[in-house]
């Protein structure tokens, strides 16, 4: 994506900003294991999207294939050909999967939530926590403790009486700073489909509506170090869209959560000491009326983390930590009140040489009465000779392992009982290349990744209800290739931004006699995914274009049903004007430019062509 401005480009805590023509790529240092994947979502592909939720923005901009039910529907990622519950979502440094079910909807999520969003993959995510047997995904804010007051308000209007109204304000001085967040969100995203008698219709109950507001305090002292105090309220409530197969369905969910996180800091130029401890309320009431069926589930967790380090010399650094969590669920589904609490420590070392960096961590974790084993990571990378300067090569290895979830202890008694809980072992080999040439930067990234998964829960249709099943082995791996190009030339830039991901997921021994599904690809995960997007801006004037490609998806463990592949387009333009010391945007998109019509998730309809157009207000912003 391209930004119709001239923003500055920074590392927060290293450099001073550097300016571009029509080009912004920002984006805050965070915990980087060397030999690992770790990807920053930079500002110029946040802004873009900051009005629609995270699993838009990381469909268009990443690798990660999206399970989505619609607009405003369940949204779930898949890392690398694993499953929703094998990625972790955590929000200031606290993990955010849901307790009962082990996933995080993304669709609710709104990426004006978050100022800055990392990918760690396989093993990188096991320096934040267990259960990240694809990856995790990190969301976070920080103060810049500056004399300066900034922020924006937008509004967005679309298709499908689609309205998001946000805005943000952030200031201080040396010692203390707020920053202040709000979103409402809403649509009746009632788009045409051909329904199961090839007859256009409308969707029927797919509103969608949503509040939140965010508040975080900041001090700063010399000599006692950084406080913080952030919280985050939100309310949503959502018809659940029909399968094209049913012509009437009233059900609905109200989704509501309050989180607050406080944390202190301590740092100086060799050590860092923080901890921080988080309260979370969450509630979600399902109601179908015309089955009279209403269900009621509250989760409260408390959690804390202890992290510190301290670096030895210019090349050596030693790091550890531990992790508390205690979660509470009292759901209509559970026979009582159902309680969890995790224990896990973890310490590692890491080496900065001239040509080699190494990161080793090994990590333990308590879940009740059950016992994770070691789980290490080593990380390794070295600088290669006879390429441009910026070529490292990578490889790691690493074991992982997931608990069970309240559900899959609890939903079906007989069954949590003779559960199993997921572990892995996953390995990557990558290649980077950094260089300018002719002017241009272009960025390569190329991985090779493999993760044995035992005892992979699967929820099966039962009797009388779902069934929670370990299905032995599944083996994914595959191959990764990023590619970014841009260039500046005055007034003129350009950026290509470029993905392919390969992925098999096949399950390695069959569940039972007559089951069929040994060696076959797993059900929603495709094989192949590209993506493109490219834009050039001329001073205040910006134009793109970007498309996704998702190859077929079997919906049958037998391969005997799939979905065909889809192509997807979407055209934006943009325009900035400056008023002294502000900036005011407008945005223009048409999504599904050919009017695809597709399937993510079988007999759950997806719109056609529609469009968006947002106007934002930047005050104290720079042109």
């Amino acid at each position: 994506m391209l930004c119709a401005l001239q923003i500055n480009a920074q590392d927060t805590f290293d450099e001073e900003p550097i300016v571009l023509q029509g080009i912004e790529v920002q984006a805050s240092r965070w915990t980087r294991q060397s030999g690992f994947r770790q990807v920053k979502v930079d500002s110029l592909r946040r802004s873009q999207h900051v009005h629609e939720n995270l699993a838009q923005l990381l469909e268009n901009n990443t690798s990660l294939f999206i399970k989505s039910y619609g607009l405003g529907g369940l949204a779930t990622p898949s890392f690398r050909g694993t499953g929703a519950s094998h990625t972790q979502v955590y929000w200031e440094g606290f993990n955010i999967n849901s307790p009962m079910l082990g996933q995080v909807d993304l669709s609710l999520i709104p990426v004006a939530a978050t100022e800055h969003i990392y990918l760690d993959y396989g093993g990188a995510s096991l320096q934040h926590g267990t259960g990240g047997l694809g990856g995790s995904i990190l969301l976070d804010s920080r103060p810049e403790f500056t004399k300066r007051w900034k922020g924006y308000a937008g509004i967005t209007s679309g298709s499908f009486g689609m309205r998001n109204v946000l805005g943000q304000v952030t200031g201080g001085d040396e010692k203390w700073q707020i920053n202040s967040r709000f979103y409402h969100r809403a649509a009746s995203n009632d788009f045409p489909f051909m329904n199961s008698d090839k007859e256009w219709v409308r969707t029927q109950n797919a509103a969608f509506r949503q509040l939140g507001l965010m508040q975080d305090i900041y001090f700063k002292s010399h000599l006692l170090g950084t406080f913080s105090l952030k919280s985050w309220i939100q309310e949503t409530d959502r018809n659940i869209q029909p399968p094209i197969t049913v012509r009437i369905n009233n059900e609905q969910i109200e989704d509501n959560f309050f989180r607050i996180t406080g944390a202190w800091e301590k740092s100086n130029h060799h050590s860092m000491l923080k901890l921080s401890t988080a309260w979370f309320r969450e509630s979600l009431i399902y109601e179908n009326p015309a089955a009279s069926v209403r269900s009621d589930n509250e989760v409260q967790s408390f959690r804390t983390k202890a992290r510190g380090s301290h670096r030895i010399n210019d090349a050596w650094m030693l790091t550890g930590g531990s992790d508390f969590f205690s979660d509470r669920a009292d759901a209509s589904v559970y026979n009582n009140i159902m309680h969890q609490q995790r224990l896990s420590l973890f310490s590692g070392t890491e080496y900065d040489g001239t040509r080699i960096n190494f990161s080793f961590l090994i990590r333990t974790e308590w879940v009740d009465s059950l016992f994770s084993g070691p789980l290490p990571s080593l990380g390794i990378q070295y600088k290669l000779t006879g390429l441009p300067e910026g070529s490292w090569l990578r490889t790691n290895v690493s074991r992982n392992f997931r608990a069970l979830t309240l559900n899959e202890n609890f939903w079906a008694a007989e069954a949590g009982r003779s559960l199993l809980p997921e572990s892995s072992w996953s390995a990557e080999m990558g290649l980077e290349v950094r260089q300018k040439m002719y002017g241009m930067e272009l960025h390569h990234d190329v991985s090779l990744f493999s993760n044995w998964v035992d005892n992979w829960i699967l929820w099966r249709p039962g009797v009388p209800s779902w069934r929670p099943e370990n299905i032995q082995q599944v083996w994914a791996r595959g191959f990764e290739y990023a590619i970014t190009l841009n260039h500046q030339a005055g007034a003129w830039g350009f950026i290509v931004q470029g993905s392919y991901t390969f992925t098999r997921s096949t399950s390695r021994y069959p569940v039972h006699g007559l089951d069929n599904s040994a060696n076959r690809q797993l059900i929603f995960i495709p094989e192949h995914e590209a993506r493109i997007d490219g834009g050039i801006s001329f001073r205040k004037y910006s134009i793109g274009l970007s498309q996704a490609y998702v190859s077929t998806r079997y919906v049958s463990s037998d391969h005997n049903a799939w979905l065909p592949a889809y192509l997807l387009t979407d055209l934006w333009t943009g325009r900035s004007f400056a008023i002294r010391k502000s900036l005011v945007e407008l945005r223009g998109t048409i999504k599904n430019l050919w009017d695809f019509n597709y399937q993510v998730i079988p007999n759950y309809a997806m719109p056609g062509r529609y469009a968006e157009v947002s106007l934002f207000y930047h005050f104290n912003k720079k042109p």
